[in-house]
């Protein structure tokens, strides 16, 4: 993703900037103050098993730290897009696994899941590899989804070349974590 470079602003002489053209100058200044977080959770009181097997399994926020457009569903565990607030978002999760013991090359993957099949890429994409060196351990992931007005993200994890399951930690600062912010419309 590119950013577009920044111009100085030209005023043709004999016509100074208007107040309109200050608040953009100022608006598109401060774009990057002006995202917003619509969605933050963690993951605190039961953990999630990601089975040895590979399969994506779903990450099983139970706390919930910021949802002002109340788009959480508690019955899915998926933040839920509102009506009027489509447009780009921000994903990013963490996935933290607790015990290894397995082979010296456990893989664990974090994704982003869009289940409701809105045709965005990262379903069933491994966003990020981590070879687990030691518990506890995981990993981070960054992407960027279109949401609709009732499309859905949450997230997920995997584990790979283990011989046993893994379970996500419940430690404090060691949460899986999720945080969707607004990007545009």
């Amino acid at each position: 993703m590119t950013t577009p470079a920044q111009s100085v602003p030209n005023f043709i002489a004999g016509y100074g900037p208007q107040q309109a053209d200050m608040e953009t100058l100022w608006a598109n200044a401060a774009a990057f103050f002006q995202q917003r977080v619509v969605f933050r959770a963690s993951q605190t009181t039961t953990a999630t098993t990601l089975p040895s097997t590979g399969v994506v399994t779903q990450i099983l926020y139970d706390n919930i730290i910021e949802d002002p457009h109340a788009g959480w569903n508690a019955g899915t565990k998926y933040w839920v897009c509102p009506a009027g607030c489509q447009g780009w978002y921000q994903v990013t999760t963490t996935l933290y696994v607790t015990g290894s013991g397995g082979p010296a090359q456990e893989i664990v993957c974090t994704y982003v899941q869009t289940p409701n099949g809105t045709g965005n890429p990262v379903n069933g994409i491994p966003l990020v590899l981590t070879v687990i060196p030691a518990s506890p351990s995981g990993g981070e992931a960054t992407t960027y989804v279109y949401l609709n007005a009732g499309d859905s993200v949450g997230g997920a994890g995997a584990v790979f070349n283990s011989s046993l399951n893994l379970t996500t930690d419940l430690t404090a600062g060691q949460n899986s974590t999720i945080e969707v912010i607004w990007i545009t419309g």
